[in-house]
């Protein structure tokens, strides 16, 4: 359900930061659901990692990964030289971690 919203801002530095927050959200949005088509056209079938979370995030923050660092370590040595992947890894880190698991968690419920 999308739901549009008016919202007086009268300090343009805040304003600016805001729509690019936005932005960068979208895109990472979008180019996570491109990932995701990719890996289901091409039966890949890491369309369960790609849509975990605290998978995605360890990849994306370049971090071990915890009890998910198997899985953590086969996305980044899988997807190396993966052009829309490094894209992907890029944008997220101008992303807050919250941010991320929620935009992730979104697409994984709308893309079925």
């Amino acid at each position: 359900m999308l739901r549009t919203s008016k919202i007086l801002i009268k300090d343009q530095d805040f304003k600016e930061f805001a729509i690019d927050k936005v932005y960068l959200t979208r895109h990472f949005e979008n180019m996570l659901l491109i990932l995701l088509e990719q890996d289901y056209k091409q039966e890949i079938g890491d369309r369960k990692l790609i849509s975990n979370p605290y998978v995605m995030r360890a990849v994306i923050r370049d971090t071990k990964g915890g009890k998910h660092a198997e899985k953590v370590a086969y996305m980044k040595e899988k997807y190396k030289g993966h052009d829309l992947m490094q894209d992907l890894i890029e944008v997220g880190k101008q992303l807050k971690k919250d941010n991320l698991v929620m935009t992730i968690r979104k697409v994984r419920g709308n893309f079925k």
